[in-house]
């Protein structure tokens, strides 16, 4: 297992334990545990235990625990937990679970985008059209 400890770390792929003072930004994917201050960033995937003061961003897909003040923003899908003061944001075919003011799912309808305080992510809704061919396919 790999320790990083910094004012602001930065690295390809990591995988281990980053302790910074002001931010962690992994510019691929990341596995692990990160704290910092203000916040972590990664730029590919991501899995583990996230927690920044202000925020933590993911451009990729990611697993594990998300804990901030202010922003948790999953740009992919989530499996996992958000946790956050004020925004949790995640990708349309998360399995989730968001804790926050304001919660949003990107994609989907309309109505399954927002949710105040709590949000439970179940994925994709399959489309009518799907099930049917699935069930002549299955005879």
């Amino acid at each position: 297992m790999d320790i990083k400890l910094g004012i602001e770390n930065r690295t390809e792929d990591f995988s281990g334990l980053e302790l910074a003072l002001i931010s962690n930004k992994d510019l691929r994917d990341n596995s692990g545990v990160c704290l910092a201050v203000v916040g972590n960033v990664v730029k590919g995937n991501a899995s583990g235990v996230y927690v920044g003061g202000i925020g933590n961003g993911v451009e990729g897909n990611a697993s594990g625990v998300y804990g901030a003040v202010g922003i948790n923003d999953v740009k992919g899908n989530l499996r996992g937990i958000e946790a956050s003061l004020i925004l949790n944001i995640c990708g349309e075919d998360s399995k989730s679970i968001q804790i926050g003011l304001l919660n949003w799912r990107n994609g989907g309808n309309w109505y399954s985008k927002f949710s105040p305080l709590i949000a439970i992510r179940t994925g994709k809704r399959k489309s009518k059209n799907r099930e049917s061919l699935a069930s002549v396919s299955t005879k």
